[in-house]
């Protein structure tokens, strides 16, 4: 987070994905190893995971002091999360670090349903919408080609070996088939091995997060930096097959830029906090037409309790309002150290930009400019 000295920090949105959870899947089947437990039930938020936001929190909170910009909890402050265990437990850690001396106050809905604002269900399905949105992931799927890092999971997990395809005939990674299944009010189904690969390696990915053994993440077979980018790109290209088609990504992410717009526009909020998913975030960018963006320091492309944070400033010099957007993030190596963050050690900061609405070299754009890219939401 950057400023002006003659700049005012007024309002701040920030979407955020969950922190580290215990991630336990019906994938175990696809290696004959043995699969290192977890000490807590599958879908937590982990130890570390609530330590990572309670640390994000107190490097807000700090940020915010240095800045000027008060805050009366919880008048101020209104904190809105999915409905499940993990999410609202980011949320509360988040708050413990930014607020410690109050009693964290969390909203969620209160249904045994996902809610709307972070459901990645289809709603508005028609024959015609359908066949468009399998034909756009099926040309995705054509042109990728993850043979490289299909293999180097083939071998970590020695699946050749595997229950799944001695037992169940399953082919390896490199020669299986994707299918692809839309129903409306129901999130979109990838199988084959895509989805396969994107569970095993977010399986790794939880283990490293969360502390576990090196010679227990992967069984020790992850051996550096570029064994990491080629397993995460597994990931990042399952989100973009789903999810990176306009049309499908407004259908679900609609209702989440409505009330990041309802709030800056016309809440009398300061800090507006809301804890989602990381197809909530890629779906997000992806109807807002944000610009490419590289993060330093991290291999995912929407990193483990990440934010995304909407600033409105005032410029008095010039006497008109700004934005800025920026993702603010923990590196590889903060999240697998624990490290304490502050402003001698914050995390990763990169600013982000939208069509239509130019940044100057600092990252600030027009307010008015967002105002008018935020009509036809």
């Amino acid at each position: 987070m950057t400023t002006r000295s003659l700049f005012d920090y007024e309002q701040e949105s920030c979407i955020s994905e969950i922190s580290l959870f215990t991630y336990r899947v019906g994938y175990q089947r696809y290696s004959p190893k043995h699969w290192p437990s977890w000490s807590n039930e599958s879908g937590k938020l982990t130890l570390r995971g609530h330590l990572l936001e309670k640390s994000m929190g107190k490097y807000f909170a700090l940020w915010f002091q240095e800045k000027g910009f008060s805050i009366d909890y919880p008048k101020d402050v209104d904190v809105y999360t999915n409905n499940y265990e993990r999410t609202i437990s980011s949320g509360f850690a988040f708050i413990e670090g930014a607020f410690p001396l109050h009693t964290p106050i969390v909203r969620y809905a209160n249904t045994s349903v996902v809610d709307p604002i972070f459901s990645l269900h289809c709603r508005n399905l028609t024959p015609d919408f359908e066949n468009e949105i399998q034909n756009h992931m099926k040309d995705k799927l054509l042109g990728i080609d993850l043979r490289e890092s299909f293999e180097l999971l083939q071998n970590i997990t020695d699946m050749k070996n595997s229950l799944k395809c001695k037992e169940e005939g399953i082919s390896l990674l490199v020669d299986g088939q994707h299918t692809i299944r839309i129903v409306a009010n129901r999130n979109p189904v990838l199988s084959g091995p895509l989805a396969v690969g994107n569970q095993l390696v977010d399986t790794f990915l939880m283990q490293y997060y969360n502390g576990f053994d090196v010679d227990d993440v992967a069984w020790g077979l992850v051996k550096n930096e570029n064994d990491w980018k080629m397993l995460l790109d597994i990931s990042k290209y399952c989100l973009d097959v789903m999810f990176n088609q306009t049309d499908i990504a407004r259908d679900v992410s609609l209702p989440l830029v409505r009330i990041i717009k309802d709030y800056l526009f016309t809440r009398d909020i300061k800090l507006h906090y809301l804890v989602g998913h990381d197809a909530n975030i890629f779906t997000m960018f992806r109807i807002l037409n944000f610009k490419p963006y590289e993060l330093p320091e991290q291999h995912e492309k929407t990193p483990t309790g990440g934010k995304i944070v909407f600033q409105k400033w005032f410029d008095r010099e010039r006497d008109t309002h700004l934005l800025k957007v920026e993702y603010i993030y923990a590196s590889f190596k903060q999240m697998r150290d624990i490290e304490e963050l502050s402003l001698d050690n914050p995390p990763k900061t990169i600013p982000l930009e939208m069509e239509d609405c130019p940044v100057d070299n600092d990252g600030f754009c027009l307010w008015s400019d967002f105002v008018k890219k935020m009509i036809e939401f």
